[in-house]
């Protein structure tokens, strides 16, 4: 009987040992995809981080030699200026008060200034697939953005797409000032799985 005994117990272990098994490679695969989708976090953050550094001390991100520098520090997130899976939105954000609609041949009031007392876009500049992310704050009509990515006075205090929309929750400017906004989206391929996770990435903000 004895020996009977253990046959059966050795062929409870081996169910016991495939059942737990197949739970636990279930758990490994997801700490590995969580622990390669932190590492690329940290890595959207440090690229946010930086660039949006350099367009607030004044670095013309529409310049190719420029963007080349985007790309070296995007290395490795399949990433192009123009596409792949990453994109990098710089704005400028200034509010407008009574002074900046005087300044731009406008009365001091919502009636021939229309964004008095909003902010708004005065430059836009997008790096990367466009298609990706659009920015938490809105996104001015194309017709109005300059080559540079500027926009002009006569288009962002008139215009109503050219309102920066809940970016006073964000930071609080007076008249004249401006906030230097980047923002950085990169998709997570590591968490796509099919129908059941998928259209994921990783978002950074910086302001300066």
């Amino acid at each position: 009987m004895r020996p009977r005994a253990r046959t059966r117990q050795s062929g409870t272990t081996m169910i016991e040992f495939c059942l737990s098994i197949s739970l636990w490679m279930v758990v490994l695969m997801g700490l590995s995809v969580v622990g390669l989708n932190l590492i690329q976090a940290l890595q959207v953050e440090q690229i946010c981080r930086d660039s949006g550094h350099m367009y607030s001390e004044g670095l013309d991100f529409t310049q190719a030699g420029n963007q080349s520098l985007l790309m070296m520090l995007c290395t490795g997130l399949n990433m192009t200026t123009t596409g792949g899976s990453g994109v990098l939105l710089f704005s400028t954000v200034e509010y407008i008060d009574t002074p900046q609609c005087t300044a731009g041949g406008l009365q001091g009031n919502t009636g021939s200034c229309p964004n008095l007392g909003q902010d708004v876009f005065i430059q836009r500049v997008v790096v990367g697939n466009s298609s990706l992310f659009s920015s938490k704050f809105g996104t001015p009509t194309t017709s109005i953005i300059g080559t540079s990515g500027n926009i002009a006075s006569s288009d962002y205090l008139t215009n109503i797409s050219a309102r920066a929309t809940g970016f006073s929750s964000v930071l609080s400017l007076t008249g004249g000032q401006v906030g230097y906004v980047t923002e950085t989206y990169f998709s997570s391929v590591n968490f796509n799985w099919g129908s059941y996770l998928s259209s994921t990435g990783v978002y950074e903000r910086s302001i300066f």
